[in-house]
């Protein structure tokens, strides 16, 4: 990321704001996958891992997974707001 010069240090917190969005959103610190993967394993520091499955089968018979179902998929798990509302 580059530095903007013209922002006093007290605001060089601002400068996430020319970061890649679309790779800062897909970055979990507790996913201990790929965020593209169908299994997430989620680690969050207690004794047991948590894991969500993907590979949910739909009405149509294909898999949420397969590559048809990819912007549903994508919608799905960008929607996801771990801070809030996920919790093991």
């Amino acid at each position: 990321m580059q530095s903007n010069k013209l922002w006093p240090e007290e605001l060089s917190f601002l400068e996430s704001i020319n970061g890649d969005r679309f790779q800062e959103y897909r970055h979990c610190p507790f996913l201990t996958v790929s965020f593209d993967a169908e299994v997430w394993i989620l680690d969050f520091g207690k004794l047991e891992f948590c894991t969500l499955d993907f590979r949910l089968k739909l009405e149509n018979g294909s898999l949420l997974t397969d590559e048809t179902n990819r912007l549903l998929l994508d919608l799905f798990v960008d929607s996801i707001d771990f801070e809030q509302s996920f919790q093991c």
